[in-house]
């Protein structure tokens, strides 16, 4: 089994959150869980390994105000979901703003609350 290589802890999910492609402003997927490091999403395409990503998210805080966020992402990995025609990814941030990160830090420590 391969040692796990993430330096922080991913937080799952509670909500449906979309990724975007920044290149193509089309949603390649649905965050699964997120760290400051990177994340893993599902998706109803097939999409390219080892491939550099600019992407954009958004979701609405607990005052219900809509938080957007942009960086850059290497995906990793991927695997077809058995039969269901969905595929799992895994992400490397690689390219993230300050503010990016605090931004990340306050949603998972929302869905933590």
């Amino acid at each position: 089994m391969t040692a796990d290589k993430r330096q922080s802890a991913r937080s799952t999910v509670h909500t449906v959150i979309d990724i975007m492609d920044l290149a193509t402003d089309s949603v390649i997927g649905q965050l699964v869980n997120i760290s400051e490091g990177g994340f893993m999403l599902r998706a109803h395409i097939e999409l390219p390994v080892n491939r550099l990503y600019q992407l954009k998210m958004a979701y609405a805080d607990a005052e219900n105000r809509i938080i957007k966020m942009e960086f850059g992402a290497e995906s990793l990995w991927g695997q077809e979901m058995a039969d269901s025609g969905l595929f799992w990814y895994g992400f490397q941030i690689i390219d993230i703003s300050d503010e990016t990160i605090q931004r990340i830090q306050e949603l998972t420590e929302m869905w933590e609350s």
